[in-house]
C-alpha cells in the first residue's frame, strides 16, 4: 500500500500530505512554484491558504528554508501569483457540477 508522505508548512508548521501543500523550489537562485512536485532543487512547502502565503515573506521564512536571499520584487511576484492561484482554485471548488 502506497502512503502519501507528510510535509510541514514552513509558516504554520501543520503536517499535511504533500499533495495538499504548495511547493516552492529554488532553481538557479530563483524561486518557482512546483505544481508537479518533481522539480529538482531545494524546496519548501506552504499551506494553500492566504494567511500562510502571506506569511512566507515575514521574518525571512522563505529565505531561511530555501537558503536564498529572495528579492523584494520577486517575493511580491510570488505572493501575487500564489494568492491569485488560491482564489481561482477556491472558485473552481465552489462551482456546482
Amino acid at each position: 500500500m502506497k502512503t502519501n508522505p507528510l510535509r510541514t508548512c514552513i509558516v504554520c508548521k501543520s503536517e499535511l500530505p504533500k499533495s495538499k501543500l504548495l511547493r516552492l523550489v529554488r532553481i538557479n537562485n530563483c524561486v518557482q512554484c512546483d505544481f508537479s512536485y518533481k522539480l529538482s532543487g531545494r524546496g519548501a512547502y506552504v499551506c494553500p491558504q492566504i494567511g500562510c502565503i502571506k506569511g512566507i515573506l515575514k521574518k525571512g521564512i522563505l529565505d531561511k528554508h530555501l537558503k536564498l536571499d529572495v528579492a523584494t520584487k520577486e517575493a511580491s511576484n510570488i505572493l501575487a501569483y500564489l494568492t491569485e492561484y488560491i482564489k481561482q482554485r477556491n472558485d473552481e471548488q465552489i462551482k456546482p457540477a
